[in-house]
């Protein structure tokens, strides 16, 4: 808009210069002319200089014609008149030139706004849909502790399946050793010597698993010797025999509360309690056992529970046990 006004300025000197010249007499225009041009000149050579070096040039030239025209004496006003008109139509000419400039860099401004606007568009959009993929995205699981790391890959090691695996080994060294005595205390026998060494072990594979929140299985197989119930050991005597596996434990146990406990199969003896007036841990028996326990609140004998406890481990078709001739049972 300033330059508008400046060219605008422009056009309106020259007209001024034009009637000043009609009015004025021959000698005063001559003057007046030479100091109107030369700030036209002036006015000029900005508007040049800020367009193009080659118009100001031009400029120039035309209007040293003009001063040329001006300073003769013998030109009449018609001349000076046609100069001046032809000035104007060279003003007009830059004026549109300006102008086809002006409209040039506002497309270009224009268009460089709408490349921008288009690409902060495009970056927001963008933006958007990474933001909305990670708000869609699953939450990563915490690390978890290495403990409970551990215990999850054993937990998924042992349970293959419905069941869940385990077993143990276990190598034992036991012996008697005894001096003869010749001369034992009245009334006793003498003594002779005794010396009784030997090496057992015992392999136990157990797997369980749990039918509901009630009902559960439990299965071993174990080694042992066939003709002995008492203990699940293998004694070393046989020195390079294979021994094999054989049934050892297999119930189902019904819990339908912490106080009840039903179980039937090949079942742990309820009363063992390694004592030597009760039936030998390692033993194992076919049939049913029950067990129930009684809690009591705080009271005076500081008696927590009482448990009760029932076996029925002869059940057989014919009902009699059936022992073969080398067993100990059958030599007791």
């Amino acid at each position: 808009m300033l330059r508008e006004r400046s060219l605008m300025r422009i056009l309106l000197t020259p007209l001024a210069v034009a009637a000043l010249l009609v009015i004025a007499g021959a000698a005063v225009a001559q003057t007046d002319t030479r100091k109107i041009t030369a700030t036209a000149k002036g006015q000029n050579r900005d508007i040049v200089s800020a367009a193009n070096i080659t118009n100001a040039r031009d400029s120039e030239e035309r209007s040293a014609k003009n001063n040329d025209v001006a300073r003769s004496p013998n030109n009449s006003v018609d001349d000076r008149l046609r100069a001046l008109e032809e000035e104007l139509l060279q003003q007009k000419q830059m004026l549109t030139e300006m102008r086809e400039l002006i409209a040039d860099q506002r497309r270009v401004i224009e268009g460089l706004s709408r490349r921008s606007s288009e690409s902060k568009t495009i970056e927001a959009s963008e933006s958007f849909k990474a933001s909305a993929a990670a708000s869609d995205a699953p939450s990563q699981p915490q690390t978890l502790p290495l403990e409970d790391r551990v215990k999850k890959l054993e937990g998924k090691v042992l349970a293959v399946g419905p069941f869940r695996f385990s077993g143990d080994f276990r190598l034992r060294f036991d012996g008697i050793f005894r001096k003869a005595d010749a001369t034992p205390p009245a009334g006793l026998a003498p003594v002779t010597h005794q010396q009784n060494a030997r090496m057992r072990y015992r392999l136990r594979f157990n797997f369980d698993t749990d039918v509901d929140s009630k009902i559960s299985f439990h299965g071993q197989l174990a080694t042992g010797p066939v003709n002995n119930a008492l203990t699940m050991d293998q004694e070393f005597g046989e020195t390079a025999v294979r021994h094999p596996f054989f049934i050892s434990e297999a119930w189902i146990d019904y819990h339908p509360n912490k106080a009840v406990q039903l179980q039937a199969g090949r079942l742990q003896e309820v009363f063992a309690d390694n004592s030597r007036f009760l039936f030998d841990d390692d033993i194992r028996f076919n049939g049913f056992n029950e067990k129930y326990t009684l809690s009591f609140k705080n009271n005076g004998l500081k008696v927590s529970s009482l448990e009760l406890r029932a076996g029925q481990y002869i059940l057989s078709n014919p009902n009699v046990a059936i022992f073969t001739t080398v067993s100990p049972l059958a030599q007791a």
